[in-house]
């Protein structure tokens, strides 16, 4: 048994309880996968409740942090805009969380990975902005959820190209220009933040990952690589997994 794994914190969604809900009371939510990928990679997965005095204790003791997809949107008042798409979900109870626990980590050098809003999160915080809704915008973009296709099964299908920077981190991980992934999002990053630069795009110019350039590890992708649905993701979370393992042993 290796007691030496990397300890990989991951946020969880937060729903309301109901009582046509898992739980009439309020509750924590995650996909397995998720934490199956990260486990896989050799890292221990676990997760982190959202007790804001807990927050400097949760990055004492990780080697890792993995801000995770759901059923939500950043609010577009945090990147400056006024008015709120029809489409945009809002969940405030878990974007003030994730806003103050992302911005401490932030100042540190702790392994970071940022998945779907996961990505817009890390973006926001660094003065970056959305697409609030892609099929709105001017262009000619493809449908990037891609269970509103005829056809679809579910999110382990591979659907469209994604480019990848030849001089990016992420290119070292994966080591392929070009990949397929799956696809499930509305928004995406109109512009990255400070201090970042884009590693990847779609076939139709739409931002699909983004990365800190001086931090060992602070990736964002756009797409959910914890279904394992390309070679490339598990490659994402061997590349995590390893800077966490590495950061664990500079402590």
């Amino acid at each position: 048994m290796n007691l030496n794994r990397p300890l990989i914190g991951i946020v969880p969604d937060y729903k309301e309880g109901c009582s046509e809900s898992y739980s009439a009371a309020n509750y924590y939510a995650l996909r397995t996968n998720y934490v199956d990928m990260v486990n896989k990679s050799g890292g221990a997965a676990i997760l982190l409740t959202f007790d804001y005095g807990l927050i400097d204790f949760y990055l004492k003791e990780l080697d890792g942090l993995m801000i995770v997809g759901g059923d939500l949107d950043i609010n577009p008042k945090r990147y400056g805009e006024k008015e709120i798409h029809p489409t945009v979900k809002l969940n405030e109870v878990r974007e003030s969380f994730e806003l103050a626990l992302g911005s401490k980590a932030m100042k540190m050098d702790i392994p970071l990975l940022g998945i779907c809003s996961g990505m817009q999160l890390i973006n926001v915080l660094h003065g970056g902005k959305a697409i609030q809704h892609i099929p709105d915008e001017e262009g000619d973009f493809m449908q990037h959820e891609q269970s509103h296709i005829e056809g679809f099964t579910d999110y382990r299908t591979l659907y469209h190209d994604v480019n990848i920077d030849k001089n990016s981190k992420l290119f070292s991980m994966i080591g392929e220009e070009k990949i397929k992934t799956n696809s499930s999002h509305h928004q995406a990053t109109r512009i990255a933040g400070e201090g970042f630069e884009i590693s990847a795009r779609a076939s139709d110019g739409i931002i699909e990952a983004i990365e800190k350039v001086d931090h060992p590890f602070c990736l964002g992708v756009q797409w959910h690589p914890e279904f394992g649905t390309g070679k490339a993701d598990q490659k994402i979370f061997d590349g995590f997994v390893n800077a966490a393992q590495q950061y664990k042993k500079g402590k």
